[in-house]
């Protein structure tokens, strides 16, 4: 009798390991990982690849070349024309890499090292042309980026292979061994033998250091207004809806905040705009 309470419990507990792994995977079928985070960034890299996204890109291209024409046309005697350009997510698009990563692929340095070194890091449409303009008609193009020293050499290698120029230790900035994720020492070094007619970037921190990501969107907002008549000027900027500074000043770059709670104060961002109580 006993032996066959045994038997029994046993196949009640089987049929239950069984059924629960069953609704999870119902649950879960349609999960690319099991991250808050990055579950919710599958549309935003989805829209980086759309049609509208590469009208986007051409675009911000085409007015990037207007202006520069403008500022050649008006051009002093002895000036040295510059253009400073980001690099990830402005010239080489970045969704191959979170790609990987929306499909439980490693997320670390090593790795997006391998996907720059790949034959999926392409440049985005029109950046090749634009930087080669720029060269082509006498001026410099400086890239400032915060890849760190161990991409140096792909990123010379995988630079040079999609064809941009100036490709090397006098035109490229990446973000050397103990120094602060600010780009602006960087710009003010190019400026200061050199004349900068644009800056490209995706992201605020590409143009100035005046848009604190630890004081919230708001804050950030309220400078860019401050500065309108730079966009689409001298700042041109690119869409990027998987990463970068605007998404940290929703949490106001605290670190110590969990996914969830992340998650939890992007929701509440619509609280502020929603039209019903």
């Amino acid at each position: 009798m006993n032996f066959l309470k045994i038997i029994k419990v046993l196949v009640f507990s089987i049929i239950l390991i069984m059924t629960t792994a069953m609704i999870f995977a119902e649950q879960d079928s349609l999960r690319i990982s099991d991250s808050v985070s990055r579950e919710q960034k599958v549309d935003a890299a989805l829209w980086q690849l759309s049609a509208e996204a590469r009208a986007c890109f051409l675009q911000s291209f085409n007015l990037a070349t207007l202006k520069f024409d403008q500022a050649l046309a008006n051009k002093k005697a002895g000036e040295k024309l510059a253009v400073i350009a980001d690099i990830d997510d402005t010239l080489v698009d970045g969704v191959m890499f979170t790609a990987d990563v929306l499909l439980d692929g490693e997320w670390s340095g090593d790795a997006f090292g391998a996907s720059l070194a790949s034959d999926k890091c392409l440049p985005l449409p029109g950046a090749v042309e634009f930087m080669n303009y720029v060269v082509n008609k006498g001026a410099s193009v400086f890239y400032v980026t915060n890849r760190g020293p161990s991409l140096r050499d792909v990123t010379y290698s995988s630079m040079k292979k999609m064809g941009f120029p100036m490709v090397d230790d006098k035109h490229i900035f990446i973000r050397e061994s103990g120094m602060a994720s600010s780009k602006e020492g960087r710009r003010e070094d190019i400026e200061k033998n050199n004349k900068v007619v644009l800056l490209l970037g995706d992201n605020l921190e590409d143009f100035a250091d005046l848009f604190p990501v630890k004081e919230g969107n708001d804050v950030r907002r309220a400078a860019v207004d401050q500065i309108s008549d730079q966009w689409g000027d001298r700042f041109i900027i690119f869409p990027n809806a998987v990463y970068g500074d605007w998404e940290k000043a929703i949490y106001y770059y605290d670190k110590t905040k969990t996914e969830e709670v992340k998650m939890a104060d992007k929701v509440a961002v619509f609280d502020e705009y929603k039209y019903t109580n």
